[in-house]
């Protein structure tokens, strides 16, 4: 059973359409007032093996997504040691603050290791544009944490204080899909084994419409009316039709972004290749014509003690000083 990734951009309008009751000076009345909220999803349904180069979905968390802060799994190379923030599950609005939560405790430029099936739009967005102002690169892999060592008194002094982990990077194969390209897309260096899956569709647009009903009271003074208070008494959604045309303005915006981070114009392309029930694995060599993906190296060579010890040192070497 294939999962579902979503693309969310949410807009919200408001109209208001207003029912009085005319009545005597100083005669207090009820009056329900009907509103009607418009929020245009994006939604990106599930991998499917049917289309033309899909492939079926991978294995994911259904949570929305969480961030550890890493550092090598061995303190061979302390106080200066490769370290990570590892984004694993959906993007979400909250996905934003939790990622500047992290950044405050990793410090610097760290590389962000991710693995995700896509999820909100705008949070992708705005993760990619703060990613580009602090020149971070960026990685499709996957992370595992480890308690730290009895003997490992740094650990357990100083990175725990600092609410952060030991850990290494798997040589295995990871996924970047939907709305998650577009945070790969914002890292000076885009990392991914040739094996990893980097994934696009199309972009559902999906209106919802929530209907809220006011009590309302207020009082007519002259023939004016004057609220005095206002509850609400009662919520209903409703899902308007799916179609796959793009919110206006959308598609410009989605250009300027991937133009500003480097990638080629000739990505966007790619969330054509397979319809929404479905996402397109692009090819090896279709990631490097779009500058997607600039390295093919193994993320697992960034969580070495060994990059942080000669003189060449890798970028995500972090000096704690105490």
């Amino acid at each position: 059973m294939s999962r579902l990734f979503c693309l969310l951009v949410r807009i919200e309008k408001f109209s208001h359409s207003l029912i009085y009751y005319s009545g005597e000076l100083m005669l207090r009345l009820l009056r329900i007032v009907f509103v009607v909220c418009c929020s245009v999803l994006l939604v990106a349904p599930g991998f499917a093996a049917k289309a033309v180069k899909t492939l079926p979905a991978p294995k994911s968390k259904s949570n929305v997504m969480t961030f550890e802060v890493m550092r090598a799994s061995k303190s061979e190379c302390e106080p200066n040691c490769p370290q990570w923030i590892y984004a694993e599950g959906e993007i979400v609005p909250e996905t934003v603050g939790k990622f500047n939560q992290a950044l405050r405790i990793a410090g610097g430029s760290p590389l962000l290791v991710i693995q995700s099936g896509g999820g909100d739009v705008r949070a992708a967005l705005s993760m990619g544009r703060i990613l580009r102002a602090r020149k971070m690169n960026v990685a499709v892999g996957y992370a595992f944490s480890l308690t730290c060592p009895s003997d490992d008194k740094f650990c357990n002094e100083t990175l725990k204080s600092r609410k952060i982990s030991r850990g290494f990077l798997s040589t295995q194969p990871s996924y970047c899909a939907s709305a998650c390209t577009l945070i790969l897309a914002a890292g000076v260096q885009r990392i991914a084994i040739a094996s990893s899956v980097i994934g696009t569709h199309q972009i559902i647009n999906k209106p919802m419409f929530e209907r809220v009903f006011y009590r309302e009271k207020y009082l007519l003074i002259h023939g004016r009316k004057k609220v005095m208070s206002r509850t609400i008494t009662k919520r209903e959604t409703i899902i308007g039709k799916a179609t796959t045309k793009l919110a206006p303005g959308f598609e410009a915006e989605l250009e300027r972004y991937v133009k500003s981070m480097g990638v080629g114009d000739d990505f966007l392309d790619y969330y054509d290749k397979a319809p929404p029930s479905s996402v397109y694995k692009m090819t090896e060599a279709e990631r490097l014509k779009t500058k997607i993906i600039t390295s093919q190296l193994s993320p697992e060579i960034y969580s070495r003690p060994a990059i942080c010890l000669g003189t060449n040192q890798a970028p995500n070497c972090f000096l704690i000083k105490n």
